[in-house]
């Protein structure tokens, strides 16, 4: 029998199922015992009194957690394309081991990275251009 060798797909697949299985049971120890997750503050933040690529990650995926994506994009867009990649991702690598392979999945390819990238450069120049132009904060 001859062995296939895996490919990036494959091993992104199984690294996204295994994540996907790590927070939902992240996510029912933390309903199950009610505990509290305790934010750090940004020390870029901090520091500089601007905000770091990361800022407001957290906060789009709490937004997004409770099914509010317009919320989740106003406070980082990139959590929204990432999670939308990885579903559209997973939905048709699942259907392609369903099918054996008669329908094929996306391939991954590095422009999704890089319009990630954008998305987060973009995003951390806007805010910062808010904040120092017009002094609109984050909530």
């Amino acid at each position: 029998m001859k062995k296939r060798k895996l490919q990036i797909e494959d091993m992104l697949y199984l690294l996204f199922l295994t994540f996907f299985i790590a927070i939902g049971f992240g996510y029912l120890a933390i309903k199950h015992f009610s505990i509290t997750i305790y934010q750090f503050p940004c020390a870029f933040h901090q520091l500089t009194h601007l905000y770091c690529p990361g800022c407001g990650g957290t906060r789009a995926i709490r937004s997004l957690m409770q099914g509010d994506i317009i919320k989740s994009l106003y406070y980082h867009p990139v959590v929204s394309y990432g999670v939308g990649f990885i579903l559209f991702f997973m939905i048709s690598h699942t259907v392609k081991y369903v099918t054996r392979g008669k329908i094929k999945g996306i391939k991954y390819r590095n422009v999704y990275l890089y319009i990630a990238i954008v998305i987060i450069v973009i995003n951390v120049i806007w805010k910062n251009y808010q904040l120092i132009v017009y002094g609109i904060k984050l909530p």
